[in-house]
């Protein structure tokens, strides 16, 4: 359930998740993994991971969430909701995302989806690096 529009250019071994869109003209490097539910805008140059469920464009800007695509698989306003305050803690911050990542697991308090798990686990492994927000704060 991958769709490429025409002009998609993937270099080698790219491994793309499950219900990912990607849009014309696009240029994926090689080594480079696309989480599931993923929709990168036409013309977009990856050359970093892009995680699951991320709207990306441009070079490696990862802008939000596809919401559109969660709606249209019915996952939970609860999951959607903490999908957008991940994508804010993990990929606006300027830290360690694979750190944030591994503070937000070992916390017992909160008991994730499985959604949110495989989101989290993406960020753990990955050798090139993460699309991120560019308009990064400082909280």
């Amino acid at each position: 359930r991958v769709v490429l529009a025409n002009g998609v250019l993937l270099g080698g071994h790219v491994e793309i998740g499950s219900d990912v869109f990607v849009g014309g003209g696009s240029a994926i490097h090689q080594f480079v993994r696309v989480g599931k539910g993923a929709m990168i805008g036409g013309l977009a140059e990856i050359s970093q991971d892009v995680g699951p469920h991320l709207l990306v464009m441009g070079r490696n800007h990862a802008s939000g969430i596809n919401i559109t695509g969660l709606k249209r698989r019915n996952v939970s306003q609860d999951d959607i909701r903490n999908l957008k305050r991940l994508f804010r803690d993990l990929l606006y911050s300027p830290k360690n995302i694979s750190e944030r990542v591994q503070e937000h697991l070992k916390n017992d308090e909160v008991e994730f989806s499985e959604l949110i798990k495989d989101f989290l686990q993406f960020f753990i492994s990955g050798e090139r690096g993460f699309a991120r927000n560019k308009n990064r704060y400082n909280p």
